[in-house]
Order: C-alpha cells, then structure tokens, then sequence
C-alpha cells in the first residue's frame, strides 16, 4: 500500500518479466508458501496453486521442474488492493483507458483474443465477466461492451512470445 498525500491508494506493483513482491518466476511453491502462507488450493489442478484469500488474489502457473512460469492476478472488488504496473492501475479499470495510459507510458501491447501481451513480460486480459456499470454502480447496459482488465498475467518475456506456446485464450 502507498500514501498519496494522506490518502491511501492500495495496490500491487507488478514487475514485468519477474512476478510479484511475494511471488517470481522461477520459484518454488516452498518459495512462494514462505513469504505469504500456504496455498488455499492445489488440489484441483497440481500445476497451479491458487491465493484466494491474498488481497489480490493470486495463481502460480508451475512448469514441470516445479518451478513458476506465469503468475496471474486477479482484480478486487471496489476498494480492495488492484494491479499497478509504475503507478498505474491496471485491474479494475476500463481496458481502453488501461491500453492508452500504458501507451503514453511507451508500451504498446499485441492484441490476443482476450486482451493484450506485452514483451516485456506480462498481458492484461478480460474474461467479460465485469461490465463497466460494475466500476461505477451504474445501471447494466447491455450495449456497453467495452471491456474491463480483469487481471495481469505475469511471466518471463518469452512466454509471452513464444509460437510454441499456442493455446485457445491466446488466439492460436
């Protein structure tokens, strides 16, 4: 969390290419269960570990060494902490306003079925289970289909890169 000025803003800086704070590419599940505590689910799928109950909440992508590959994470309802990448919002926000700050920023995304990859290593992406009457309490309008950053993906540049790597939500 930052103090603005008396106001506090709660976020999560994500580092492109590396991860979170308390969770990088290339850790372990160990690794990771000693900075934020043990997993809340690895039992669905053995190559994710799931963080529901973090603020944001969190998944560990893990390659077949048992090392992570991709951290994604998710937004969090109204006030909670949100996905910051150098001060911005990422999560929680409108995915036009998202793409042209991180434009004026220098970066520029390839666009993917589901949203945008960055070579640096991350990509935001929506799963159009929010509309953008849910950032503002608004009335549903079905017409409004632009879409809200749902989470970040984080991983080292190449998996974002890779023509290897093909797969449904990617477009491929």
């Amino acid at each position: 969390m930052r103090d603005f000025g008396g106001s506090e803003e709660k976020s999560v800086e994500i580092i492109p290419g590396v991860g979170l704070p308390v969770a990088r590419v290339g850790q372990t599940l160990a690794d990771i269960e000693a900075m934020v505590g043990l997993a809340d689910d690895i039992q669905a799928d053995p190559d994710r570990a799931y963080w529901h109950r973090h603020k944001p909440a969190f998944v560990a992508h893990f390659d077949r060494e048992g090392l992570v590959e991709l951290i994604e994470v998710y937004y969090s309802e109204g006030g909670e902490e949100q996905v910051t990448l150098d001060g911005t919002q990422l999560t929680y926000r409108l995915m036009d306003e998202v793409m042209a700050d991180l434009q004026v920023a220098g970066r520029r995304g390839r666009r993917m079925v589901i949203g945008f990859d960055f070579d640096d290593g991350f990509c935001v992406w929506s799963m159009s289970s929010l509309s953008p009457s849910d950032l503002t309490g608004g009335s549903y309008d079905p017409d409004d289909e632009r879409a809200v950053v749902e989470g970040v993906s984080v991983g080292a540049p190449d998996y974002f890169t890779d023509p290897a790597r093909a797969s449904p939500d990617r477009g491929q």
